[in-house]
């Protein structure tokens, strides 16, 4: 499912053609700001574990930006060389990138995608901003764009529902559709001068509307008269631009600033980060929230948040080196996230990347006969063999087997020296791979101390094929 606004936040503020026409040169000069920064960290960041992967197009393009992300897919846009911005998908590498830019068009980005749906907007040759859903290529575009509109943006899309909004010569107006023009429905707000809907999951739409003269963070479930502002007090202007049906991120303006803000099951959160210039939230899981934010150096963070400011994790430590800036755009079910980074090119230029979450694992043990903890350290004489036992668990508790462990050994003193597997290895167990009982459901590994050194402390570490370690210290009489 969809869970992020597929293009910048500056998009709820303006006029719709001037929004887009905007749009390539101001991505133009953010991309030289990040190449003019160098990366920095937030201090005191903690350190999540995440892969990065670039969806550089494998044919020429000046750019591309990765808007939204469902499972295995990615939408976005590339900006080929005679710098058309034309929607595009992936599937995880650049070289499966699919071109949907319709035949005729000017220019096009795809903002979200579920399943096999995608949803976008272009602008045709009579220059008019058209809303649009695609099943996977380009002949297969669809023109949502409500009779007697003067334009329309798709932003969103989960199952077979498209959000967006429409300008009817009276300012935006929220729209749903279901698959064509002709199924559109208004659902603006009695007495709003303007809304929009930027996204939507399983039923929930999430967006603004204006009433009071400033734009207010709505959700609506599929009619006007559902409508709800949770506009949090003492901020100005507030957005909805990510939802997963239950929590729902984007940004709130306090004292002129941006900041990334978190609607979730205990009401409003501020996750903007201490020093920073402006934030923003863009997509959301069940316990994850994705943006990013710019430093008080004007350098571009992709950020991660779990709910609160103090768990931020800064995207940019997992960056190759070579890149100097980048933003999280959208987020999956799965955490898996989309965005774009800057300066990574022999170009410079910007591309569409994705980060996907490392499995982490509940670490149970190690068991008896080893004290874990090592209160009071465990003493085994010398010339025996130390069964090595533990469980791992997932999020659910639920035992998980097969994953590849490794067995080190160090031992310890004034110098830590790593001890040689053929010391602490046996018949038993040649190798350094803990086996796994599907019986007991716990991994082992028999580790033999006979040529090891007695009246000698050491640390035995098992070692995940994610990197996940856990280590415990021992003696030996």
């Amino acid at each position: 499912m969809w869970k992020s606004l597929g293009f910048s936040a500056s998009y709820a503020y303006n006029g719709a053609l001037e929004r887009l026409g905007a749009t390539v040169q101001m991505e133009s000069n953010m991309r030289k700001l990040f190449l003019l920064a160098t990366v920095s960290l937030l201090p005191g960041m903690s350190l999540a574990q995440y892969t990065f992967s670039s969806l550089l197009p494998t044919v020429a393009h000046d750019q591309s930006f990765g808007l939204a992300i469902d499972g295995t897919g990615q939408a976005g846009y590339c900006v080929d060389t005679s710098f058309v911005s034309r929607a595009s998908i992936w599937q995880n590498t650049g070289a499966s990138l699919v071109d949907l830019h319709p035949s005729g068009f000017f220019l096009s980005q795809a903002t979200g995608c579920s399943g096999t749906s995608q949803v976008g907007f272009g602008m045709d040759s009579s220059f008019s901003i058209r809303a649009l859903l695609w099943s996977g290529t380009a002949a297969s575009a669809v023109d949502l764009t409500p009779a007697g509109a003067l334009s329309a943006f798709c932003t969103g899309v989960s199952g077979s529902e498209q959000v967006g909004f429409a300008d009817f010569g009276s300012g935006s107006r929220a729209i749903v559709w279901n698959g064509t023009a002709a199924s559109f429905q208004d659902i603006t707000p009695s007495g709003a001068s303007a809304a929009t809907v930027l996204c939507t999951s399983g039923g929930t739409q999430g967006g603004w509307s204006n009433i009071t003269g400033d734009n207010h963070a709505t959700i609506w479930s599929g009619s006007a008269v559902s409508a709800s502002d949770i506009h949090p007090a003492a901020y100005t202007v507030s957005q909805v631009s990510a939802t997963d049906g239950n929590t729902h991120g984007g940004f709130a303006i306090l004292g002129g600033v941006e900041r990334a803000a978190f609607w979730g099951t205990s009401g409003f959160v501020d996750l903007h980060p201490a020093g920073y210039q402006q934030s923003a939230v863009r997509g959301v899981s069940s316990t994850k929230q994705a943006g990013y934010g710019l430093d008080a150096g004007g350098v571009s963070h992709a950020l991660v948040w779990s709910g609160t400011a103090a768990s931020v994790v800064d995207l940019n430590q997992f960056l190759p080196i070579g890149y100097t800036g980048a933003q999280a755009l959208g987020m999956d079910d799965n955490g898996n996230i989309v965005g774009v980074a800057f300066g990574g090119t022999s170009s410079g230029q910007a591309e569409a990347v994705v980060w996907n979450p490392v499995l982490l694992y509940q670490f149970i043990g190690f068991l008896n006969p080893i004290n874990d903890p090592a209160v009071p350290e465990s003493v085994f004489k010398r010339n025996a063999t130390v069964p090595l036992k533990f469980k791992l668990k997932d999020s659910n508790g639920v035992n998980v087997p097969d994953v590849v462990a490794i067995v080190s050994l160090v031992k310890l003193g004034a110098v830590e020296s790593p001890v040689n597997e053929e010391l602490f290895t046996g018949p038993c167990d040649p190798g350094v791979t803990f086996d796994y009982n599907s019986y007991t459901q716990t991994y082992h590994f028999n580790m033999r101390t006979s040529h090891l050194q007695a009246k000698k402390r050491y640390r035995v570490t098992a070692t995940l094929s994610n990197g996940q370690t856990h280590s415990v210290t021992f003696s030996l009489k």
